[in-house]
């Protein structure tokens, strides 16, 4: 609790009983390649069907399987339905039969799907990770795969800090916030090409959970770039609020854009001179008044 949080319900929810426990485990790229720096593809396989989030599903099967078997007895022994009435029922079980199957192969197909997407891009080949999948996976972050690739391709060489924080804040935003757009865009509309390119063939080979599209947006890039040359928060929040943009949705921005830097700055082994350029960048975004929220 913060000192904002109203303690009438931090009281009311000390006194509910405790919620079932749920797993938020999905097998995306980030995970699938860090796991795989300590263990192979099979080994992997095992851990995924041993996990909460499988005993989950399967527990979920059965409880639909035990409900559509209770359905089809009771639909047998109805003498009084009619013939296309039944019909109807009946295809109502199959459904769910088909849906406690589905459910009992999720994690597994989940994690299939994702080791394809990394077979495809070159990060996983036979049993382990290639060298590109030995670097990326110190990329901890949701867009480990857009940002890899873009490192790949160079997109991230001899630019400026600036450059860098556009582009990583640009797919960083959310398409239906509004972001700055109120003044020249300082990166090259080429620049903003070539890494759209590579979000494309991303989402050809991966699908983000929830369907949440990565997006390149340029105004997420001059919101942050145009905050990380501001003298303080006043100066720059006049600016936002004349764009008729909202403070919180900026900060989330500048929060995430951090992130993803930070993970950049991971990388010194194998791309120290981006790590470096990361590091200094990230704690240029980072300043008064954002920083203490991160800290908080």
């Amino acid at each position: 609790p913060g000192p904002f949080a109203d303690a009438r319900v931090i009281h009311e929810v000390s006194k509910r009983p405790a919620e079932p426990l749920r797993s938020a485990y999905f097998a995306s790229p980030s995970s699938v390649l860090n796991l795989l720096k300590y263990r192979n593809v099979d080994d992997l396989r095992f851990t995924v069907s041993k996990s909460l989030g499988s005993f989950l599903d399967r527990k979920a099967a059965r409880g639909l399987e035990a409900e559509a078997k209770k359905r089809e007895q009771e639909i047998e022994q109805d003498t009084e339905i009619r013939p296309e009435a039944k019909k109807r029922a009946l295809k109502r079980v199959r459904r769910m039969l088909n849906e406690g199957e589905q459910l009992r192969k999720r994690q597994a197909q989940l994690l299939e799907s994702t080791l394809e997407a990394l077979r495809t891009l070159g990060y996983v080949e036979g049993g382990g990770l290639t060298e590109k999948g030995n670097w990326a996976a110190e990329l901890c972050t949701s867009l480990v795969l857009e940002i890899a690739e873009a490192i790949q391709e160079g997109l991230f060489e001899d630019v400026k800090e600036e450059v860098l924080v556009g582009l990583v804040a640009s797919i960083a935003g959310d398409s239906h916030k509004k972001y700055f757009g109120i003044r020249e865009n300082p990166i090259r509309k080429e620049t903003y090409k070539a890494l759209q390119a590579i979000v494309e063939r991303v989402r050809k080979v991966f699908t983000h959970p929830g369907n949440s599209e990565v997006e390149v947006i340029p105004d997420a890039a001059t919101t942050v770039i145009t905050w990380m040359e501001a003298k303080n928060w006043a100066e720059y929040s006049s600016l936002l609020h004349l764009a008729g943009v909202a403070d919180g949705d900026v900060a989330r921005l500048v929060s995430q854009t951090a992130d993803h830097l930070n993970q950049i700055s991971r990388l010194w082994q194998s791309h120290p001179e981006l790590a470096r350029m990361a590091h200094y960048a990230r704690e240029k975004i980072l300043k008064p008044p954002l920083a203490e929220a991160v800290l908080d």
